[in-house]
C-alpha cells in the first residue's frame, strides 16, 4: 500500500508538471500582450512598451520565462494581477475557499441523492419508475449548466422570490450561516445536477451487476434475508466504484462551477477566472487554471487511494 501511494504521488507530481507546462504554453499562444494591456493609452508608444516588457520579463526567451514562473510558483508567488494590481495568490486562495464551499455542498447533494436513488432503481429495475428515472437522468446529464442555472434562477428567484439571485451573503445584515445556506442552495443544486445523474446511473449499473453475481445468488439460496444481502454485501461491493466516481466528480464540481459562479455571482475561482479572461489578466488566469488543475489531480489521487483501501482485490494485487 505504501509503495502504491509513493508511486501515485510521483505520478501526480509529473502530471502537475505537465499541466503547468501546458498552461504556460497555451497562455503564450494567446493574442495580445500584457505590456500593452497595462500601459493602456500609452500602448502606442514603442519605447514605453519595450520598457514594460523588460520590467515584466517578456523580453526573455520562453524557456527562461517558464522556469522563472515555475520557480516562483513553488515559492507560492503567482505574480501580480494586471487587473487588480495586487498579488494573485491571496486573492485566489480566498476564492478557492468559496469555490470549495460550493463544491462541498454539491458533493453532499450528489451523494445524498445519487447513491440511494441508484441503489433503489437497481432494486426495482425494469419497472416503470426505473425507466422514467433513467430517462430523466439522461436528460439531466446533458443539460447545459448555464441554461439550467438561468431557468432555476428565473423560477425560484424572480418568479417565486424564494431564493436570492446572486452573491454569497446578503448585502445587508450580518454574515450568518443561515444566510450562506440561503444563498448556497440554488448554485449547489445547479452544480450537482450533472454529477448526480452520472453517479446515479453508474451506481445503478454497478448494483445491478452485484445483485446478479453468483455469490449473491448463493446467499439467497442459503436463506439469507434480502435486506441483509443488500446492506451487508451488495452495498459494500459497490463502495469502490462509488468512491472512484466521486473522486472524478469532485474535480468536475470544483472546476465545472465556472458557469454556476458566473450566473449566480458566487465569489469563487470560476467567477474570478471569468473576470480575468475578460480583462486579459494573464497572471490571474494562469494561477486560477493551475489551482483548478491541482484540485482535480489531487481529488483523483485521493479517489485512487480510497478505492484501493475499500477493494480487497486491489490490495491483494499490490502485495
Amino acid at each position: 500500500m505504501a509503495k502504491f501511494i509513493v508511486q501515485r504521488l510521483l505520478l501526480t507530481g509529473l502530471t502537475l508538471l505537465g499541466v503547468s507546462l501546458v498552461i504556460f504554453a497555451l497562455i503564450q499562444l494567446l493574442p495580445g500582450d500584457a505590456a500593452t494591456t497595462l500601459l493602456g493609452s500609452q500602448s502606442g508608444n514603442p519605447e514605453a512598451v519595450a520598457r514594460m516588457r523588460a520590467y515584466l520579463g517578456l523580453d526573455q526567451p520562453v524557456h527562461i520565462r517558464y522556469v522563472r514562473w515555475l520557480w516562483n510558483l513553488l515559492q507560492g508567488d503567482f505574480g501580480m494581477s494586471v487587473q487588480l494590481s495586487s498579488p494573485v495568490a491571496p486573492i485566489l486562495w480566498a476564492k478557492a475557499v468559496n469555490s470549495g464551499v460550493l463544491a462541498l455542498a454539491s458533493i453532499i447533494l450528489m451523494l445524498g441523492f445519487g447513491l440511494p436513488v441508484g441503489v433503489s432503481m437497481a432494486l426495482h429495475r425494469h419497472s416503470l419508475l426505473d425507466r422514467i428515472t433513467m430517462f430523466v437522468s439522461l436528460v439531466l446529464a446533458n443539460l447545459p449548466v448555464f441554461w439550467l442555472g438561468l431557468i432555476v434562477m428565473y423560477v425560484f428567484s424572480l418568479r417565486l422570490d424564494v431564493f436570492p439571485t446572486s452573491g454569497m451573503y446578503s448585502a445587508y445584515g450580518e454574515r450568518t450561516f443561515l444566510g450562506l445556506l440561503h444563498h448556497l442552495i440554488l448554485p449547489a443544486i445547479v452544480t450537482a445536477v450533472i454529477s448526480f445523474a452520472i453517479l446515479m446511473r453508474i451506481v445503478r449499473s454497478a448494483m445491478t451487476d452485484v445483485l446478479d453475481a453468483l455469490h449473491m445468488q448463493a446467499l439467497a439460496a442459503r436463506g439469507i434475508p434480502r435486506i441483509y444481502r443488500i446492506y451487508r454485501h451488495a452495498l459494500r461491493a459497490i463502495l469502490p466504484v462509488t468512491a472512484n466516481v466521486t473522486g472524478l466528480q469532485v474535480g468536475w464540481l470544483f472546476s465545472g462551477a465556472l458557469f454556476t459562479e458566473v450566473i449566480f455571482s458566487w465569489p469563487g475561482i470560476g467567477l474570478q477566472l471569468y473576470q480575468a479572461i475578460t480583462a486579459r489578466d494573464v497572471p490571474m488566469i494562469m494561477g486560477g487554471v493551475l489551482i483548478t488543475a491541482v484540485v482535480f489531480v489531487l481529488a483523483n489521487l485521493a479517489a485512487d487511494v480510497v478505492t484501493v483501501t475499500l477493494d480487497p482485490r486491489r490490495r491483494t494485487e499490490l502485495r
